[in-house]
């Protein structure tokens, strides 16, 4: 801005300036003095306004041409690079983590393969872009601190730990501390701890995601905050999803199936809202809210559960809302309702797409 203030000014008064009584030499030494301190700014990058970058990254030098950083280190080293409002978009191809970078969260160290700290960038993928831990040492896929982050268009695979007990939290897909984040079309599949997790003051809206196979789906804590729409969240050997302290989540149009230590899970004095959702054959419970949470659900199914809503003694915090079926909803294997279902089960009035058209209940996606 600075720049482009002076430049606009030096050409305004070569413009418009006349030598009058002054001579036409003294004249042409002001202007090239102007000249020069444009030229001292601009190299010193005072004020410059320069239009956002995208760095590309592949998984190896075999597409030099293409990119101009390889592997996951290139990641780490387009992202390091990467200025306020640049993109970092990694080419389709599978990125095995080889060294980490730490951050320490209370008592806690998060080795990162990819670390991600007050910035301000998008990290973008496409179909084929596979961050796979299986394939290295024990660390965490991405961990965010800070910053306001998009990350779209990635699957995390197979992160896992060196020991299950210890104070590093690695076997980690995506760890997000303190940060705002934007997420979009991501896959996480056999991570051995938390899928994703939020900490401190994280926010994130959660868009399309797949977290399948791994230890926790989804865990909030502190005062994290979560909006997730149109996901899947299935055969987790612990919950879904579980928030703990001052955390909470809105899902909207997502499926919690199959999850071995419930489905959705509210402790302390988290606040869980849940609608258009389908809830189905999670152990114990489908929903289970205890101490001073709060949970409330309507206008979803639940189905096939052990048990739909905990009602123990202390575990009575989930409210039901209208039009909460316990019954075969009648999903394809996309969880898609039949044309029948849709027509019984009608999804939340409050809702509606683009178009102004109601959203049925279950996934967007068709």
């Amino acid at each position: 801005m600075v720049l482009t203030m002076i430049i606009a000014v030096t050409s305004f008064a070569i413009a418009v300036a006349k030598p009058r009584s002054r001579s036409v030499a003294v004249f042409a030494a002001r202007v090239a003095m102007h000249a020069r301190i444009a030229s001292l700014l601009a190299l010193a990058g005072i004020g410059s306004a320069s239009a956002a970058s995208r760095w590309t990254v592949c998984a190896d030098s075999s597409a030099a041409g293409a990119c101009s950083y390889f592997g996951i280190a290139g990641i780490q080293q387009a992202v390091d690079r990467a200025d306020a409002g640049d993109t970092v978009f990694v080419h389709a191809g599978i990125y095995v983590p080889v060294t980490s970078r730490e951050v320490r969260f209370q008592k806690y160290t998060i080795p990162g393969a990819v670390l991600i700290k007050n910035k301000a960038l998008t990290l973008e993928g496409e179909a084929g872009t596979v961050l796979d831990g299986s394939l290295g040492p024990p660390t965490s896929g991405i961990v965010v601190e800070g910053g306001r982050i998009g990350i779209e268009h990635f699957t995390l695979r197979g992160f896992h730990v060196a020991s299950s007990e210890d104070d590093i939290y690695d076997g980690h897909g995506l760890f997000l501390i303190d940060a705002a984040v934007r997420l979009r079309d991501l896959t996480f599949d056999h991570i051995q701890k938390m899928s994703l997790t939020l900490r401190g003051t994280a926010r994130a809206t959660a868009d399309r995601l797949l977290i399948q196979d791994g230890h926790v789906g989804i865990w909030l804590e502190e005062s994290a905050k979560l909006r997730l729409n149109d996901s899947i969240v299935r055969r987790n050997q612990s919950a879904g999803l579980c928030a703990y302290g001052n955390a909470s989540a809105r899902v909207y149009n997502s499926v919690f199936d199959g999850n071995q230590d419930d489905g959705i899970y509210a402790d302390g004095h988290a606040v869980l809202f849940v609608t258009n959702s389908l809830v189905l054959h999670n152990v114990p419970f489908g929903i289970r809210g205890v101490k001073s949470s709060s949970v409330r659900v309507g206008h979803s199914v639940l189905f096939a559960n052990q048990q739909g809503i905990s009602h123990e003694p202390g575990e009575d915090r989930v409210t039901r809302g209208p039009v909460l079926l316990e019954a075969d909803p009648g999903v394809d294997a996309d969880y898609r309702l039949s044309v029948v279902s849709e027509l019984r089960i009608r999804g939340d009035p409050a809702l509606h797409d683009s178009r102004g058209a109601s959203l049925p209940i279950g996934l967007l996606r068709r």
